[in-house]
């Protein structure tokens, strides 16, 4: 996912985080680009194995 237009690896206190993206505003400029985003994110949650 980090290799679509607007994704980077989240940062938190100047540490990156493995695993985690943060999507720019302008890859979420719509409804549909939102939408696309949750679908992504909830197919690789959905991927993790349940602990």
């Amino acid at each position: 996912m980090l290799a679509e237009p607007g994704a980077a690896t989240t940062v938190m206190r100047g540490h990156p985080m493995r695993g985690w993206i943060t999507v720019s505003p302008e890859a979420c400029a719509t409804p549909s680009d939102v939408a696309a985003w949750v679908d992504r994110g909830l197919a690789y949650a959905l991927s993790l194995p349940a602990k």
